[in-house]
């Protein structure tokens, strides 16, 4: 089985450090690609980990407003030696709230539970806010509310010394529903790696043309790392073609840390067209096995 070494957090200066102090960053400890997984339960990541032979690096879940640390989750990251990511979300409660405190009951005993654990997480607030589609988003609410919240939040975290990598997570959404980057920056000092959400839909996507653009425009921001946070391939994208170019093209991005496979059938669950499970593929299966050997 092929082995990808998890990555580790930088823990020094965290506690009490002030908001222009660089957080820890998700500093890869072997070379190759990190490769994670996102699925419903911890068991369709233990799943599918192994049938791709891959011991996880992350462990990628979602928390939405109210909810307590995962434990479950984190007991299935620390068991692989993998980095936690959390996308935790806040709903449909105003970002002003969020800013100016309102939820800081929730949000510092989730940090304390954060604090208390003892291996790598990483936490996105409010994943894809440059697409119309989630009430914190473009459209719904302000750059300026955003940024006022993600600091806040950061801040708070620090506060009750949780050792959080900060991953500013971004979708590649293009076209007139898509807000540029630029004004929902919250600064350096609060973002320590960019996440990138994007799939492969058509058999004429490359990472050329899914990702290239999210990048170049993400780059122009910082210099931060970048995580893959979400990405998969749909059968009408050809998976196994796909998996291949998406393994390349991670390869070939010198600030790339991985990418995390969303191994999801959207079909089944809400009725969205695009099914990006690789389990009843066998040339998909193939294809990742074959890449995780290249560039693993």
């Amino acid at each position: 089985m092929i082995r990808h070494i998890a990555t580790v957090l930088a823990l020094a200066g965290l506690a009490g450090c002030s908001a222009t102090q660089a957080p820890p960053v998700l500093a890869p400890s072997a070379p190759g690609i990190r490769v994670g997984f996102s699925a419903p339960t911890p068991t369709g990541v233990t799943a599918v980990a192994a049938l791709t032979g891959v011991t996880p690096a992350y462990v990628e879940t979602f928390a939405g407003p109210g909810s307590s640390f995962p434990s479950a989750w984190a007991g299935l990251a620390a068991k692989d030696g993998a980095t936690l990511v959390i996308q935790l979300d806040t709903g449909s409660i105003p970002l002003s709230h969020i800013a100016a405190g309102d939820d800081d009951a929730w949000l510092r005993s989730y940090a304390k539970a954060v604090a208390a654990w003892p291996h790598p997480v990483a936490i996105g607030i409010d994943h894809e806010f440059n697409g119309p589609w989630w009430p914190w988003s473009y459209q719904h609410e302000t750059p300026a509310s955003f940024v006022a919240a993600w600091r806040h939040v950061v801040t708070l975290f620090r506060q009750e010394g949780a050792k959080v990598s900060w991953v500013w997570t971004i979708s590649n959404v293009t076209g007139p529903q898509a807000a540029g980057l630029a004004p929902y920056w919250p600064g350096a000092g609060y973002v320590t790696d960019i996440g990138v959400n994007a799939y492969y839909y058509r058999a004429s996507d490359t990472f050329a043309s899914v990702f290239t653009p999210v990048l170049a425009e993400a780059r122009a921001l910082s210099g931060k790392p970048v995580l893959v946070t979400e990405t998969g391939a749909n059968p009408s994208s050809g998976q196994a073609r796909a998996i291949g170019d998406l393994f390349a093209g991670i390869a070939a991005t010198p600030e790339a840390l991985g990418f995390i496979w969303f191994d999801y059938d959207k079909a089944s669950a809400n009725g969205d067209p695009h099914n990006w499970l690789i389990e009843g593929d066998p040339a998909a299966l193939a294809a990742f096995r074959t890449a995780v050997r290249e560039y693993g």
